[in-house]
């Protein structure tokens, strides 16, 4: 939506999906009051809004964001084909499974300082899809600099294309992770498990055998039959922000 105010034109976004990251992740800590919600949503500095002259502005804008009431609902994005990014288009990769170890062990590091700083896995979308779509974007291979010089540009993607794109990532790192491990340890759970057994079956004092070893055997079994339950990312892809509400 455009708009002209004592001389001012600016646009507004019309739904959650219209927000780029940056202004998403300055309403979610702003107060609720037309001088702080204003700024973000028009890019016209607070100064010039309290300035202004038009007595109306209540009146004239604020109608214009009855939107921010609504629930932000995540699951109704869609992964798209394409992401703007620096005002052009570029496809999204196919799978996280054919890009670097370099871009996973930066993710797993980005990971891990926003788990120990408190902060949750939207606060990564803008750095997920730089890290991501930087190979694509400059045609060129991984290349960690330029990944942190791409967030500037990531934090201005649109959240209808920016959000679903970074779950996307994500869950797919996430979805690789557990298919590596478990390929890992439920092998060597299962190794153990065959030799216990084979030990046992070979046993010529086979009711003889003694009830801790019987114990272990059970033991061994438990925890082939649950290895594939276990692992899970400290880490997961949230699709409930904190609610914004307007004025």
């Amino acid at each position: 939506m455009r708009n002209e105010l004592s001389g001012l034109e600016f646009e507004m976004p019309q739904c959650y999906g219209d927000l780029t990251f940056d202004q998403f992740f300055q309403l979610r800590d702003a107060e609720d009051h037309p001088l702080e919600l204003l700024p973000i949503l028009s890019g016209i500095p607070r100064r010039t809004w309290e300035m202004c002259r038009d007595l109306f502005i209540d009146e004239k804008i604020l109608p214009h964001m009855e939107w921010l009431k609504d629930k932000f609902d995540a699951d109704s994005y869609l992964v798209p084909d394409f992401i703007t990014i620096g005002g052009k288009q570029y496809p999204k990769p196919q799978g996280i499974g054919i890009n670097t170890y370099g871009q996973k062990v930066a993710l797993e590091l980005a990971i891990n300082k926003a788990v120990a700083e408190g902060k949750t896995d939207i606060d990564l979308f803008p750095y997920v899809i730089a890290l991501y779509m930087q190979p694509i974007i400059d045609k060129t291979p991984y290349n960690q600099s330029r990944v942190d010089e791409l967030v500037k540009e990531t934090m201005q993607c649109k959240l209808s294309e920016g959000w679903p794109i970074a779950s996307f990532f994500l869950s797919s790192y996430s979805r690789l992770l557990k298919e590596n491990e478990k390929s890992s340890l439920t092998i060597l759970a299962q190794k153990k498990y065959e030799q216990e057994l084979t030990s046992l079956r070979n046993s010529e004092n086979f009711r003889q055998f003694s009830l801790w070893r019987r114990l272990s055997i059970k033991a061994l079994m438990m925890f082939y039959s649950q290895t594939t339950k276990r692992f899970s990312l400290p880490f997961t892809v949230r699709q409930k922000p904190v609610a914004i509400k307007g004025s």
